[in-house]
């Protein structure tokens, strides 16, 4: 699947579950584009991460050099706590989505 298709599948799947909640807006659209984008960091970040590794080599230019941290590492952390604090405000659960009720359909049943 291609990146742009994850996304858009992903964005199709929070705005279904926003409208479903009867929360869908203009307010909640530019939550989603945000976490839209928020998603594409993330796996930019990964990619960082598996190409350079947990730790990348440095040069000050200043005749110190050797190893430090791959700042993407700390970062991904942060970005999935800020995806999860969208969905949240969304109202949206990342582990269930909701059932489409049945017309006709109150829940009354006895």
């Amino acid at each position: 699947m291609a990146k742009t298709d994850k996304y858009q599948k992903i964005y199709n799947e929070l705005k279904e579950q926003l409208e479903i909640n009867d929360t869908y807006n203009a307010y909640t659209e530019d939550l989603l584009q945000d976490y839209i984008s928020l998603a594409k960091t993330k796996d930019k970040l990964n990619a960082d991460i598996e190409e350079r590794g947990v730790t990348v080599k440095y040069n000050n230019g200043g005749g110190q050099y050797g190893q430090k941290k791959n700042d993407s590492v700390t970062e991904v952390p942060r970005i999935n706590k800020q995806m999860l604090s969208l969905l949240k405000e969304l109202g949206i659960s990342p582990t269930s989505k909701p059932q489409k009720q049945q017309a006709g359909d109150d829940d009354g049943d006895i």
